[in-house]
């Protein structure tokens, strides 16, 4: 995929970086611990990411400063997304007619 700003385009390789979890009535598989931690695996691989990209960037070089500030901005909207997964699950736990989802799917 490609990202551009604006200024900057470079190829972005990480289409997606997001967890993903679906409320299933028949397992009753909703664990709104276990899927904020797994929000919160994906939280931390991105921040690596972004550790690992910038021990590579030549600061010197303002073109390679500039490509690295685009991966950045780019993986930060990625831990923005990991954020608004956490405030759906906390939504979706929320009690709703005096019960949790994961009250009722036990």
């Amino acid at each position: 995929m490609v990202k551009s700003d604006g200024v900057v385009t470079a190829l972005f390789p990480f289409q997606q970086l997001s967890h993903s979890f679906e409320i299933d009535d028949i397992y009753g598989d909703f664990d709104p611990i276990k899927e904020k931690e797994s929000n919160n695996n994906v939280r931390n691989y991105i921040n690596s990411l972004k550790v690992r990209i910038m021990s590579f960037v030549d600061t010197n070089n303002s073109s390679t400063v500039n490509k690295s500030d685009h991966y950045l901005a780019v993986l930060d909207e990625q831990l923005s997304i990991c954020d608004q997964t956490d405030m759906m699950i906390d939504k979706l736990n929320e009690p709703t007619f005096g019960r949790k989802i994961s009250d009722i799917f036990e």
